[in-house]
């Protein structure tokens, strides 16, 4: 069989489009995944599509979630200046701060009305949602009632530190998109490339899906472009958390 430089330019294409599209993320760490308050296993029997949804609506909740934790924790702060205790704080914070956190707290209110400790109630609110930044408030906050002192200032200094850690999120956010836009373009200009070189030169389109080497060339396309695509999925949603 005579192969010409054409086919085998067509080839080297389609292979290395595949390898560069499996390379798209490389260099990046792997986050760590976490399953929120065992959502995964509480729902095994749920069809995969359902529970991804879910999962992912809970993502969006905590987000939102933590998000509004920086404004709490400064109106919390303003509550105890003007003698307020704690408990009380935390559920005029709430109400100030807006964004649905009183209807959050709602749970920890009726169980203090009903006489549970608060601090019992907040850890178990805190473990629901599985929120590093909601267990960084709640610490600080039972720090401040088993060991007294200043909480206000405390609370301040989490407000700050909350706001810096979204910040630092926006930013991975901003960069795994910028990701995900790259392997877009690495993973569908191959095929595009190819089937424009097909409508040019239909001899290398043939050669391609006519002949072993070039089926070969083809499959292990296919498999690499695949391969990466499922890798920067795996590593974006990582970076997610």
């Amino acid at each position: 069989m005579t192969v010409d430089v054409g086919d085998l330019s067509c080839a080297a294409l389609v292979c290395l489009g595949g390898w560069a599209g499996s390379r798209a993320v490389h260099g990046r760490d792997r986050r760590g995944r976490r399953d929120p308050g065992g959502a995964v296993g509480a729902h095994r029997r749920v069809p995969r599509h359902r529970r991804s949804m879910m999962l992912r609506s809970r993502r969006r909740h905590r987000a939102a979630l933590e998000r509004s934790l920086p404004a709490l924790a400064e109106a919390t702060a303003r509550e105890l200046r003007v003698g307020t205790s704690i408990a009380a704080a935390l559920f005029e914070g709430a109400a100030a701060a807006g964004v649905g956190l009183a209807d959050e707290l709602g749970e920890v209110r009726t169980a203090t009305a009903g006489g549970a400790a608060l601090l019992p109630s907040l850890e178990a609110w805190s473990a629901r949602w599985d929120s590093s930044a909601l267990d960084h408030l709640v610490a600080v906050v039972a720090l401040g009632t088993q060991l007294g002192g200043e909480l206000a200032p405390s609370l301040d200094a989490v407000a700050d530190a909350l706001r810096d850690r979204i910040e630092v999120r926006d930013e991975i956010t901003s960069l795994t998109s910028q990701s995900r836009a790259s392997a877009w373009l690495l993973t569908g200009l191959p095929p595009v490339a190819v089937a424009g070189l097909a409508l040019v030169d239909t001899a290398s389109a043939r050669f391609l899906v006519a002949s072993p080497l070039g089926s070969a060339c083809l499959a292990a396309a296919v498999l690499l472009l695949a391969t990466g695509w499922w890798w920067m999925r795996w590593l974006t949603e990582g970076a997610h958390g």
